[in-house]
């Protein structure tokens, strides 16, 4: 899909991962963040790998590995490489996606796409809902338009780094998915097994 471009979430710090790269950590015989970028390839135009260490492991692979701007906080969080994205994007839409959800489903940005256009909404986010549970939102695994590039640099520049915080300032939509699955987070050392 030409009018989105993907951009994989790999710069964080994996504190709760006692300091490892979590992109770079083995699932099924893959990197986490291989299996995402190899799920989200092929539903957008281009794709680009957001690390901020261990470049030459990312380097390897066949997308292009882009750090956080330089001018930006270091250990900012998601926010950070949702701004550096979109300062880079070359398409209408951003679809960031974080290194920790190897199951992403195929229809995802489809999807988060068709809802976006219906509703007018410049950011579009999955939400799941476990039996029993309130609807849950995956807020880092978001459709941005291009167009709140300044809206974002405003956010990051008052030192506001929560990414919920940020999109629910802007007109959004979710669009719900089956099961919880596809958008679990590898968080701890257990979830590997």
């Amino acid at each position: 899909m030409s009018q989105i471009e993907g951009w994989v979430l790999s710069g964080g710090q994996g504190s709760r991962m006692g300091g490892l790269d979590k992109g770079l950590l083995a699932w099924q015989g893959f990197a986490l963040a291989w299996h995402v970028a190899s799920r989200l390839e092929p539903q957008v135009g281009q794709l680009q790998v957001n690390a901020n260490r261990h470049h030459s492991q990312y380097a390897a692979w066949p997308w292009s590995v882009r750090p956080d701007d330089a001018d930006l906080p270091q250990a900012f969080g998601p926010l950070a490489g949702m701004l550096t994205g979109l300062r880079h994007c070359q398409a209408e839409w951003l679809l960031t996606v974080p290194c920790d959800t190897p199951r992403i489903p195929a229809d995802l940005a489809v999807r988060l796409l068709a809802q976006a256009q219906v509703t007018g909404a410049d950011i579009a986010v999955p939400l799941t809902q476990s039996e029993g549970d309130a609807h849950r939102h995956h807020w880092t695994c978001a459709l941005i338009r291009r167009q709140l590039l300044p809206t974002l640099e405003a956010a990051v520049a008052r030192g506001d780094a929560r990414v919920r915080d940020w999109i629910t300032h802007q007109h959004w939509t979710g669009v719900s998915f089956e099961g919880t699955d596809a958008f679990q987070n590898f968080n701890q050392p257990g979830d590997l097994a």
